[in-house]
């Protein structure tokens, strides 16, 4: 009997534990792994990084609100882009950061803009007043960018999967950086250019 209890027993200690299925719950959201809860970790601080570099033009308590916006979206979908997308839909008036329309919405660029230059304190106003039809989208924004460009100033174009437009507005000097953060944000940009 003690020999059939050393075996079971020395069989129960020695064998590989099961592995452990991550809980699910109700609402249809898994437990993460500790490495899920790291890459989130890591992707929310380069996400925040990427705002603030974005938002000088903004008090600290806006670009923290949008900041914290962004970090909850990618909570949802863990998805970077998604994230800066859902920042962008709660910007509010006289804090603006985005100029973001739909591509035959050229009207929608010269408010933002403003709103945007407004906050860096810059007096002229761009104007562009050639809206034929939405073809003109893209002479609109080289015309933006080198307005901007004349004046210290980068319009850059965030990458996205939809047929509308999104920009921001950047220093020339910091794009570098901005760039960079973007970059280990995972969000793609460039500068537009024509």
């Amino acid at each position: 009997m003690l020999k059939l209890l050393g075996k079971f027993f020395n069989k129960v200690l020695t064998s590989l534990p099961e592995p452990i299925e991550p809980k699910v719950y109700d609402d249809g959201l898994k437990e993460l792994t500790p490495a899920e809860k790291a890459e989130l970790s890591r992707r929310k601080k380069n996400l925040r990084a990427f705002i603030k570099a974005i938002t000088p033009h903004l008090n600290e308590t806006e670009s923290q609100r949008l900041a914290r916006m962004a970090a909850k979206a990618i909570d949802d979908e863990f998805d970077s882009l998604y994230a800066l997308e859902e920042a962008m839909s709660c910007q509010k008036r006289g804090q603006w950061v985005f100029i973001y329309f739909e591509w035959k919405a050229v009207d929608e660029i010269a408010w933002q803009v403003s709103e945007i230059l407004d906050l860096y304190d810059i007096k002229e106003k761009w104007t562009y007043t050639n809206y034929t039809d939405s073809s003109e989208t893209v002479n609109a924004l080289n015309n933006l960018s080198k307005w901007l460009n004349s004046i210290g100033f980068s319009l850059v174009h965030v990458k996205n999967s939809g047929d509308d437009y999104c920009h921001f507005i950047v220093k020339t000097p910091s794009l570098p950086k901005v760039k960079e953060l973007a970059s280990i944000a995972e969000i793609k940009i460039d500068e537009w250019n024509d």
